[in-house]
């Protein structure tokens, strides 16, 4: 098999011995890449039997990545070490040790959401449930319990810790768990069984965990547990492209790790991009120095500058759906293919006019030389990927930076990771465009954003 060539922040990554280590891994570092080239390196370098190593991350998808890397570098015997999501590893536990009860069964979103709303009739709470359920979710992840918010002068947090327990004990009755449950229940068991945490301590030698930026307060509290006997916890993520704080993560955590969890922790900064070319990454470095709350860190890359990124003023709404069409024509026509471009939005309710759009043009265009079909996706839903060619549309304030979010400087700073974590994802091609008017009305100015890119 070919030999990897690591930089050198990548080597002292892969090599790291003993003891907790931060990888503060910049968008297109290689960061999976070298994850794997680190459980490969304990295995072949340091003699630590596979089985006690553990390597989480937060997508099935990534797991099959470094799943199928490992057969490739251990010839075979990739299999002996446990790659799995926070939520798989919750799961396994439970099944093994038979905890909180033997024999449950899993429910999904459309029966959760049923049993939800037995329970805000049990609570005699009438609202829209959704909000709700998603406020319950958060304060599970936050390790927030019924009798905690019930001690709260709130009376928003009274009612949810009233729906809370009626939800909890509905469920406990017809023997139920749900996604939540996967972690919040090994924490408890952790606390509560001291020979079970003692077993997985020593099973689990040395915890890798990508993607951490993403976690919540009980993922967390569940590594500093099993962690806390050897300290061999190795965390590789970036608070710049950290945007899912509403699942409960925590954009801070690189910021206060030494306070909050392991003291004496060592950073290494893997700064060189090889995704990008140099005006993108340049805008990309512009736009998040504007964010207060952060690990101050530079994208390096010694690819080429690349064109200029476009900035794009639309009319309207329909016009700028027209223009993105009729560019990606242009695109197929200079020999790109359908699958190399992306259009990454904010909202869900930007893509039909896109959409109709693109079906309109791609019916004057002969694509059989272009296979596949564009990439329309919301920014979140983008996370992890790369593309040639990157469209992000709709940069006005209240669409991007979304108008709930304006008002208030940890929801705003949220905003600006997503815009990054959508222009990060381009390889060689960035259009921006915002609208004048929508719905034949003037609309606010362009996004901040846009500004922002290039001071």
């Amino acid at each position: 098999m070919k030999e990897i060539q690591l930089n050198p922040q990548q080597l002292e990554t892969v090599s790291h011995r003993d003891g907790p280590v931060v990888v503060l891994s910049v968008a297109g570092s290689g960061k999976t890449m070298v994850l794997t080239e680190r459980i490969i390196h304990l295995i072949e370098e340091y003699n630590i039997n596979p089985n006690n190593l553990l390597a989480i991350t937060f997508a099935k998808k990534a797991v099959l990545e470094i799943q199928s890397r490992l057969e490739k570098g251990l010839n075979g015997n990739g299999d002996k070490t446990t790659v799995c999501t926070f939520h798989s590893l919750g799961y396994r536990i439970l099944r093994s040790e038979g905890y909180p009860m033997n024999g449950f069964k899993l429910i999904h979103n459309g029966d959760q959401m049923n049993l939800f709303r037995q329970a805000m009739d049990k609570a005699d709470i009438k609202e829209e449930p959704s909000l709700l359920l998603t406020r319950m979710s958060l304060a599970k992840n936050d390790l927030i319990s019924p009798p905690d918010l019930e001690k709260s002068n709130e009376p928003e947090d009274k009612k949810l810790s009233r729906v809370y327990h009626c939800y909890e004990l509905l469920k406990k009755r017809k023997r139920l768990l749900d996604f939540d449950d996967l972690l919040y229940f090994p924490y408890q068991l952790f606390r509560q069984d001291k020979g079970i945490l003692e077993y997985y301590q020593s099973r689990f030698q040395h915890i890798l965990v990508d993607e951490f930026q993403d976690s919540s307060k009980v993922m967390v509290e569940i590594v500093k547990l099993l962690s806390q006997n050897h300290n061999n916890v190795w965390l590789a993520g970036d608070d710049d492209q950290s945007i899912h704080s509403f699942r409960g993560a925590r954009s801070d955590i690189f910021v206060s790790l030494d306070k909050e969890c392991w003291t004496d922790t060592k950073t290494i900064t893997m700064s060189y991009n090889y995704r990008s070319t140099g005006r993108i990454l340049k805008a990309a470095n512009n736009l998040i120095s504007h964010n207060r709350i952060r690990v101050k860190k530079s994208i390096v890359t010694d690819n080429e500058d690349g064109e200029e990124i476009q900035i794009v003023e639309a009319e309207n709404e329909i016009n700028e759906a027209e223009l993105i069409a009729n560019r990606i024509v242009e695109l197929i026509s200079e020999g790109y293919r359908f699958n190399d471009i992306a259009i990454l939005v904010r909202v869900h309710r930007l893509m039909p006019l896109i959409e109709a759009a693109l079906i309109k043009e791609s019916q004057r265009v002969n694509s059989s030389s272009s296979n596949g079909k564009v990439n329309l996706m919301t920014i979140h839903q983008a996370k992890g990927l790369e593309f040639k060619c990157v469209f992000v549309p709709g940069l006005n304030e209240g669409i991007l930076p979304h108008v709930n979010s304006i008002g208030e400087l940890v929801n705003l700073e949220e905003e600006r990771r997503l815009m990054f974590v959508a222009i990060t994802r381009a390889r060689e091609h960035l259009l921006i465009s915002y609208r004048r008017r929508q719905n034949g009305q003037p609309i606010t100015m362009p996004s901040r954003f846009i500004e922002e890119l290039s001071t």
